[in-house]
């Protein structure tokens, strides 16, 4: 809950660079830890 607004961020900044799947995997691995 607390790294809510650092997993947005850091999916902000991955969804720029990278393709939206990649960006979905990163939150799930953010979710899980």
């Amino acid at each position: 809950m607390l790294g809510q607004v650092t997993i947005d961020r850091t999916v902000s900044a991955v969804d720029d660079a990278r393709p939206p799947m990649r960006d979905a995997a990163l939150v799930g691995a953010a979710a899980g830890e």
